[in-house]
């Protein structure tokens, strides 16, 4: 992927480990898109009232996932502790994530998500800890 060359050619300084960010960032855009396809699955199924929570938390998670790929991709002398919140709250919200489209998982597309997440959720945890101070 052309976003990992731009991180290996990123001229700044940056406390991070670049190889476990380009593969942070790479797992959090496979669950935001996976959080925003199971959204719109969900508005096309014929019960939709009943996934109205699956909706939000899909989308909320998309959202601060968002977030935190576009923090993590400006590495140059980040706010470690900006960092570290910013993946706390997306650890938060994959497992809520996750845990609601459990509950759906009979529908293909919330089983599907609820292992992105969780898998996501795993490895954020793992940057997490990877970070320094």
């Amino acid at each position: 992927m052309r976003t990992q060359e731009m991180l290996r050619v990123h001229p700044g300084k940056t406390l991070l480990d670049k190889e476990i960010v380009e593969s942070s960032i790479q797992e959090l855009i496979e669950a935001q898109q996976a959080c925003t396809v199971c959204a719109d699955s969900c508005l096309s199924e014929e019960e939709v009232k009943m996934l109205t929570r699956c909706i939000q938390l899909n989308l909320d998670c998309a959202d601060v996932i968002n977030t935190t790929v576009r923090l993590l991709s400006r590495p140059a002398t980040p706010s470690l502790e900006l960092v570290k919140q910013q993946l706390m709250a997306s650890i938060t919200a994959l497992e809520a994530c996750a845990t609601e489209c459990q509950k759906h998982s009979k529908m293909e597309h919330c089983k599907i998500c609820m292992e992105i997440c969780r898998s996501t959720k795993e490895s954020t945890q793992r940057m997490l800890s990877s970070i320094k101070k």
